[in-house]
Parts: C-alpha cells; structure tokens; sequence
C-alpha cells in the first residue's frame, strides 16, 4: 500500500523525497540489504545525497529514506527503495505499508565530521501565517552557525510543505549535540530552535542506517545499527 503527497509545481526545482515504510515481517536481514543497496541509489542522476534510518529493528518499525535531489524530474525518474526491497524479497511484497512525500527543498547542507553520525532527526513543523520564509532565513543562519561546531550536525535538508509547513531531516553524533542545538532534553523533547515563528511542530528520531553523498560516499563515520537501539526511546 502506497502513498503520495506530490507538489506538482516542483519539476524544476530542487526536491527532497522522504520516503516512510514498514517491513512486512521481522526481516533480519533489512537493514543490511538498505546499506548494500545505498550505492546503486545514490548513482541515480541528479541526487544530492540520502540518509536512512530505523525506528527500531523488528516488525512494524518503520524505516524512513530521506533523499535530496536536483529537480522534481530527477527523483520522478528515480527508483524508491521499497520497490527494490519487494525486488529483492522475490516472493510476497517486502513492504506493508509506504509514504512518499517530495517537497521542495530550501536548505541544504554538509559538515565534514570525524565522529559517527549516528541519529537522523527529522521534524516536521507548521509556521504561523505569512511567516515562513522569516522562519526560513533564520534557519539558514542558524544552520551555518551551527556547521562550525565540533558537536553540530552532519547534515541539514529543510523542504516547504504547503500552507507553511516545512520538514528538516538533520544528522546527529549524540542526544548532547541535538539537547544544545535545539534546546530541547528528554524531557522536553519537542522544542526547537526558532519556535516562537511555530503554531505546531514535532520531531522524530532515527538510528542511522547510513548516509550518503551524490557520489556514494559516506557522510561522517558510519556504525552499524545494532539491535538493541536507543532512539526510539527518546522519540
């Protein structure tokens, strides 16, 4: 089952595609085969680079693929990963549920980091009225602020939704760099940066699986998952 929320006035526009998905099963061998298939993703023309992260490692743990693109045309010729998932599972479909959103992308960058990336954060926020683009402008700065800390982010992608709406998917070393950038702790887990220009807003975390550049190579050091993840814990 499949769906799709598409801004159709994209096509020539640069795009992040966030793609959302549950495994039919407990397919112990998922997220290996999400990394061994990464670098025959990332070769598609026009990408920019794509992060993937899990939930958890079981049964109804969604796995979650954020791609960014040159145009709406480029990720609209590109595969999805469920669909090379179920190529792969060669017997009943792989995936039990997907949603795919391509929003058009307003930020984007990379930080060169030593440490392991090993938390995608993505939050999905709603501006007040007429405010987005302020809200926009200073999350540019505030991004390229935080791009000169050792603790900041790997990686920051923000796309508009309509009717002022924006996700940003962000990687992170550990919970200390996320609770400094956004002010936010485990206790109050839900406040971000630039929240006085919000009417809602709300996070999600995600052990990284991995994460890739346009040309295939990896974003940070990489780790692999291991079954005993701590994210979900803290969503």
């Amino acid at each position: 089952m499949c769906s799709a929320a598409l801004l159709a006035d994209v096509s020539d526009r640069p795009v992040m595609r966030v793609t959302t998905f549950q495994p039919v099963d407990a397919w112990h061998d998922l997220d290996r085969h999400l990394r061994e298939l990464m670098p025959d993703f990332a070769s598609q023309a026009g990408l920019y680079g794509v992060w993937v992260g899990r939930r958890g490692p079981g049964y109804g743990d969604d796995r979650v693929v954020v791609s960014m693109w040159s145009s709406g045309r480029a990720q609209m010729a590109a595969y999805t990963v469920p669909e090379a998932l179920d190529r792969l599972s060669q017997a009943s479909p792989a995936i039990l549920e997907t949603r795919i959103e391509v929003l058009q992308l307003r930020i984007r960058e990379q930080f060169p980091r030593d440490r392991p990336m090993r938390i995608l954060r993505i939050y999905r926020g709603l501006t007040r009225e007429d405010e987005l683009e302020l809200y926009l402008s200073e999350a540019q700065a505030g991004v390229q602020v935080d791009g000169t800390r050792e603790d900041g982010p790997g990686g920051v992608a923000c796309a508009v939704a309509p009717e002022g709406g924006f996700v940003t998917a962000s990687l992170w070393a550990d919970w200390p760099s996320i609770e400094k950038a956004t002010g936010g702790d485990v206790k109050h887990p839900l406040l971000t940066r630039n929240a006085a220009r919000l009417v809602a807003g709300e996070p999600a975390h995600f052990e990284l699986i991995t994460a890739l550049d346009g040309q295939g190579e990896e974003i940070g050091a990489q780790v692999e998952p291991t079954d005993d993840s701590t994210v979900e814990a803290r969503t």
